[in-house]
């Protein structure tokens, strides 16, 4: 585990601060912890789960995906439900 300390913020400018230029310090922590098995599944209670597809990813992948999310200043779905539109395009039609 890094010694990753987060401390108390004033607002929520110093705080978007903070977490913008400790960018790569959090993206390493999350890498270790999904290294070691630390990471915890949560879920969105306010998105019914009919309408959630599940996607089974390895750690490995997972990572690639939230680095490219972070990469482009994206979340991790809006990430995931381009490259999905992306790969269809690519698709010749039926």
């Amino acid at each position: 585990m890094l010694d990753v300390k987060i401390p108390a913020f004033a607002n929520e400018a110093d705080e978007a601060a903070w977490w913008d230029s400790n960018r790569d310090l959090v993206s390493e922590e999350f890498a270790l912890a999904a290294r070691e098995g630390r990471l915890l599944r949560r879920s969105d209670s306010s998105t019914p789960s009919a309408e959630v597809p599940g996607l089974c990813l390895s750690d490995d992948e997972l990572l690639k995906v939230h680095d490219a999310a972070r990469r482009r200043r994206i979340t991790f779905l809006e990430y995931v439900r381009l490259a999905v539109h992306e790969a269809l395009d690519r698709e010749p039609a039926a």
